[in-house]
């Protein structure tokens, strides 16, 4: 039944510096205007998704101003976040990025003005994303307190204010470096598909060295650390896949000398098939974003 302050709050976002998925974490720059009954009142509010990994945090306050008996405080900060990476398709992937804001526990009889969808910022510097939406609201947590010898349970409700965006990328030099080389190989072992039996042994020495440069290749592709396979892992996979099956194929040529012109003629065909596969499954990832 007690009267309670509000304080009100309005989020500038000027710059996102960095996104690293491997670590789940991005830096970001902005500015945050607090209309409150408090002076300083930063020290009031908790930014429950910041990093524990990385602790840049920085803030300078730009100016203060006392209109009555409310502050007028506006500060500039730079500090780091922690977000849920998708990485299942790296690198054409959509990220959200959010900033999480409550009241501290020792606040009492204030509010934290939710925030105005309108309002929200969609101008900023991406750093080689592109926005794709942005959207606003409250979630509540809660907690419970043990007090005393007979463990009385308090439940401790708590209102977080979030500012979310949704960024896409694609970022075509990570899959060229490896996707260029692939063809390369993959054209190499088409080649080897038009040898005689006569040239098995060959043929199986030369789908080997492809074999072992395309796992020399996967070792040294950009791409980011997690527990799930990327577009590039998968890329490789089938990569592997093939090569690997076209590499037990040739010793077809132990049963029959037919049977081995039949899976040759088989991989001349099927070859250029998955060849196509691949660059139009690149061309529909390049083209969703």
């Amino acid at each position: 039944g007690e009267k309670a302050s509000t304080i009100y709050t309005y989020l500038d976002l000027q710059r996102i510096e960095r996104i690293d998925v491997s670590l789940g974490i991005w830096v970001a720059d902005f500015e945050l205007e607090i209309n409150s009954p408090f002076s300083n009142p930063i020290e009031n509010l908790k930014f429950s998704n910041r990093s524990e990994i990385d602790s840049t945090w920085v803030v300078n306050l730009i100016r203060e101003l006392k209109a009555g008996d409310r502050f007028q405080s506006k500060y500039r900060i730079v500090g780091t976040f922690e977000f849920k990476p998708d990485i299942r398709e790296f690198p054409y992937d959509v990220q959200r990025l959010s900033i999480d804001m409550s009241l501290e526990k020792n606040i009492e009889n204030c509010v934290l003005q939710p925030p105005v969808s309108a309002l929200i910022d969609m101008d900023f510097e991406t750093n080689g994303w592109e926005l794709v939406d942005a959207n606003s609201g409250t979630i509540s947590t809660k907690n419970f307190d043990r007090i005393g010898t007979n463990l009385k349970t308090k439940v401790n409700l708590e209102k977080i204010n979030r500012t979310e965006w949704t960024l896409a990328r694609k970022n075509n030099v990570s899959v060229l470096r490896s996707l260029i080389p692939l063809l390369v190989l993959i054209l190499l072992s088409w080649y080897s598909s038009f040898n005689s039996a006569e040239q098995a042994f060959s043929t199986i020495q030369l789908n080997t060295t492809v074999f072992l440069a395309g796992v020399a290749l996967y070792f040294s592709a950009d791409k980011p650390s997690g527990a799930n396979f990327t577009f590039i892992d998968r890329m490789f996979i089938y990569f592997y896949l093939a090569i690997g099956t076209l590499i037990l194929t040739e010793f077809s040529v132990i049963l029959s000398s037919k049977l081995y012109e039949y899976t040759h003629t088989a991989w001349q065909v099927a070859i250029p098939i998955l060849l196509t596969l691949l660059l139009y499954n690149y061309w529909k990832k390049n083209s969703a974003i």
